[in-house]
């Protein structure tokens, strides 16, 4: 070999290993390290750092620290958390981490603040240009997974028509300023004024949904019109909404699913997957919402996931980002979190109020999900408002209506009950109430009709009809 191809071979083969020690992130990964005192365990330092117990965020701590099993901790060692340490820019959350989208940097900015006022890190991210986030906040990101951001600058999104074959002397109709309609998944103007300079610069996170009006042209459907919605936070597959017609043009409707954002709510831990009451919950929640939309009612969706819409899976994945619909994080104190919530659902009561809503034509519909004892199966039932007749008269419906679907589909007697029960958002919610439980977690015959996507759509179909009263 020649002094000069073998120079060329070298130094090609030099660039080749710099590349890969620049672009391999598993060499360049910087995590949290501790080292813990006696009596720590790690779901503890899991609780103290604020990381999800999810099936993410535990197998990675088991990967990075070379462990089998979560074990007692020694001490004098070192642990690795799955929180990694990455550069900030001085400029944004967003701008530092890429394709990170805007609302799950605002998460990551009040994760990092709250663990700097609690003293679990020494300066703050913008002083020491560090920024912490764990593992499963940071990951879809890096496997650049398709996630539905509902944030544009804009405020505005794409407007979808449906078409029909082409017919003669078909009129051409150009959508009109009035097509455009107002979210639905957005708060009003007096919420957000109290959102920071700095959490709206990293949380601009509401899509303005859309509608569109097609005309059919045809000589015997002259009349007949087609309107769609757009609506991002139901997902890509779900987004598109058709309306039916306006049997509920003037009803208002504010769905809170239980729990969510740090809180995951009861919990089944099987062998291989852990079933949380918010994503199944939140899942049964967005399908109840876009029914009541296909008949053009206002709905307002107090609680919200922004990249989770509407799922097909079996076992969906857990996370933490949830958020209430005033852009702020939920908090994990209970008592807060419902505070949170019960406010905002308040406010926007006052708003439509305001504008002219009747109080009989405003409903807030809770949705939960209980945990008993293994053996004990638990058909839906429903609390209603103390001294509400509103609130008692849907409650009923609700459960006449799911009585008479069990006999039309499964032949087996319904079992749900409906009670007066002083819950706090009972007591403080303004606008007429219901609170539902759809089945035990634990157990394994109310887990399928959790589990599996099409009991979660006939759910909110047969809630749907006992709202309306179908």
């Amino acid at each position: 070999m020649t002094m000069l191809k073998y120079r060329y071979k070298s130094r090609t083969a030099f660039i080749i290993f710099v590349c890969l020690a620049v672009f391999n992130p598993s060499k360049a990964t910087d995590y949290v390290i501790v080292q813990p005192k006696n009596g720590d365990a790690v779901l503890s330092l899991f609780k103290k750092y604020r990381i999800t117990l999810n099936t993410t965020n535990i197998k990675h701590y088991k990967d990075i620290n070379g462990v089998k099993e979560l074990d007692k901790l020694l001490t004098g060692k070192n642990y690795k958390l799955p929180i990694l340490k990455l550069p900030f820019d001085g400029k944004s959350i967003a701008t530092s981490i890429p394709n990170i989208s805007k609302v799950s940097a605002k998460s990551v900015m009040v994760y990092n603040i709250a663990l700097y006022k609690n003293q679990m890190r020494k300066n703050p991210y913008t002083k020491n240009k560090i920024v912490w986030i764990v593992y499963d906040e940071w990951y879809p990101y890096q496997k650049k997974v398709k996630l539905v951001q509902p944030e544009l600058k804009s405020q505005k999104a794409s407007i979808k028509t449906i078409t029909a074959a082409p017919l003669k002397n078909q009129a051409k109709v150009t959508p009109s300023k009035d097509n455009y309609v107002k979210a639905i998944n957005s708060a009003p103007s007096l919420i957000d004024k109290v959102i920071s300079k700095e959490s709206i610069a990293e949380n601009n996170n509401n899509r303005v949904a859309t509608e569109s009006v097609t005309n059919l042209g045809a000589a015997n459907l002259s009349s007949a019109t087609l309107r769609t919605k757009i609506v991002p936070i139901f997902g890509p597959d779900f987004e598109e909404i058709r309306i039916q017609n306006e049997s509920l043009k003037n009803k208002v409707y504010y769905l809170v699913s239980g729990h969510g954002g740090p809180d995951p709510g009861t919990m089944f831990y099987g062998d291989n997957h852990i079933l949380c009451e918010d994503e199944y919950a939140y899942d049964v929640t967005l399908r109840l919402a876009r029914k009541l939309m296909e008949q053009s009612a206002r709905v307002y969706l107090i609680v919200q996931d922004p990249n989770d819409g509407i799922r097909n899976e079996t076992y969906l994945e857990i996370d933490k980002d949830e958020r209430c619909i005033t852009g702020f994080p939920l908090v994990l104190n209970q008592r807060l979190r419902l505070t949170q919530t019960t406010d905002a659902t308040n406010d926007l009561y006052r708003s439509n109020r305001k504008a002219g809503v009747a109080d009989r034509d405003q409903l807030a519909v809770h949705i939960h999900v209980d945990s008993r004892a293994k053996d004990m199966r638990k058909d839906v039932y429903f609390y209603y408002q103390e001294n509400n007749k509103i609130s008692e008269a849907i409650a009923r419906n609700l459960q006449l209506s799911l009585d008479k679907k069990y006999q039309e589909h499964s032949g087996r007697e319904y079992t749900g009950t409906i009670s007066c029960r002083n819950l706090f958002v009972m007591r403080n919610t303004l606008p007429s109430t219901v609170y539902m439980e759809l089945g035990n977690i634990q157990n394994d015959a109310d887990q399928k009709r959790l589990l599996f996507s099409s009991n979660r759509q006939a759910l909110a179909e047969w809630l749907y009809s006992g709202i309306v009263g179908e």
